[in-house]
């Protein structure tokens, strides 16, 4: 199939626009034959009438040759169906490019914007997990007493610095 390219379609619209002599029909001759004819119309007196033959189609058979008349006495007006269709498609495919460019100029940089964000504050989750391990390290490795019983206990001026992340008074460093 040949490209459709601007040319060749402005061609086929010119083409298409010198037959002003529209609609055409077909009437069979009687012999097998048919005769397509321009500006075909229907009068009460005559019945089928015309402006003039365009072509006389001859075939193998009446049923061929029938079908081949209709086909041209019909192509002006399945023309203009196409081109109008193509018209359409046009238009419709050009609306839906219209709104894929709205999408890429106005949601993909807030799409961006929310990657960065999301990408941020994973950082930022990672850092407070990090301190939160060091400051159960810093608290478990608090200094522990044993009571008469036994039992293991810690003070909470000991451990209340490793948990909430102060610097200690001896160490002066940040737990």
């Amino acid at each position: 199939m040949n490209e459709l390219t601007p040319e060749r379609e402005q061609d086929i619209r010119t083409r298409r626009g010198h037959i002003v002599d529209a609609p055409w029909g077909s009437r069979g001759d009687g012999e097998g034959g048919n005769t397509v004819q321009a500006g075909a119309y229907i009068t009460p007196t005559e019945g089928f009438a015309s402006s003039g033959d365009v072509a006389h189609i001859v075939a193998r058979t009446p049923e061929q040759s029938y079908r081949r008349a209709s086909f041209i006495a019909r192509a002006p007006h399945d023309i203009d169906d196409l081109l109008t269709e193509i018209d359409r498609l046009r238009a419709q495919l050009a609306d839906k490019q219209d709104r894929l460019d709205h999408l890429h100029r106005n949601s993909l940089p807030d799409l961006r914007r929310e990657i960065d964000f999301q990408r941020d504050s994973k950082k930022r989750w990672r850092n407070r997990a990090e301190t939160a391990e060091q400051r159960l390290h810093d608290a478990a490795m608090t200094r522990t007493w044993t009571n008469e019983d036994g039992k293991k206990f810690v003070f909470v001026e000991d451990i209340a610095p490793a948990l909430l992340g102060r610097k200690t008074a001896e160490a002066g460093e940040q737990l």
